[in-house]
């Protein structure tokens, strides 16, 4: 039936979502530990800046070739309409995919985001895992979760959120970074 096909799609996508949260985790992790290990902790003798610079260098050359073919897979249908060769033999997509061009506003706003969530947070991090040890910067992060919690909760007013396993996956959280800390402070 129907509702079982969805079921079983909803459920390879859920797992296909795990499988790159894995991927990416553990990527992170190694990515934190080369940064702990082959970077000096004395910043005259290493730019961090220049580190992170490389590091968004060697992105856009490595992962240009995706953004082209992306943009390759997609075809103008009219003026404004972007679609993509799959939606393009679907007449009744016509209609529903109008993209907006970028303007210089939206523009600024990608670069403002880029530089303050991107490049900021990671200059941050960085330091955090030079200044500490890859442990606690990168479980540091995880204190994200309880702030998220916090902000859909206050900010977005969602009520979904609010449950007592979320409480105290956030208080446990909290609680190991704070053991985290104590733990390296005593080495």
């Amino acid at each position: 039936s129907k509702s079982q096909s969805d079921e079983l799609e909803m459920n390879q996508h859920q797992l296909w979502g795990d499988a790159a949260g894995l991927i990416s985790a553990v990527g992170y992790g190694g990515y934190t530990v080369l940064i702990r290990c082959l970077c000096p902790t004395d910043e005259s003798r290493m730019s961090m800046q220049l580190f992170l610079g490389y590091v968004g260098l060697m992105n856009m050359v490595l992962l240009s070739p995706i953004l082209f073919w992306v943009l390759a897979g997609m075809r103008c249908i009219g003026d404004d309409d972007v679609v993509s060769r799959e939606q393009a033999n679907n007449t009744d997509t016509e209609d529903d995919c109008k993209v907006q061009r970028l303007t210089a506003f939206v523009l600024a706003c990608l670069i403002t985001k880029g530089l303050l969530d991107n490049v900021l947070s990671d200059y941050l991090w960085a330091r955090a895992i030079i200044l500490t040890s890859a442990t606690v910067a990168t479980v540091g992060l995880g204190l994200t979760i309880p702030l998220a919690l916090l902000s859909d909760i206050f900010l977005m007013q969602r009520d979904d959120v609010f449950s007592v396993g979320s409480i105290i996956g956030a208080i446990f959280v909290l609680i190991g970074f704070v053991f985290v800390n104590t733990g390296s402070g005593e080495e």
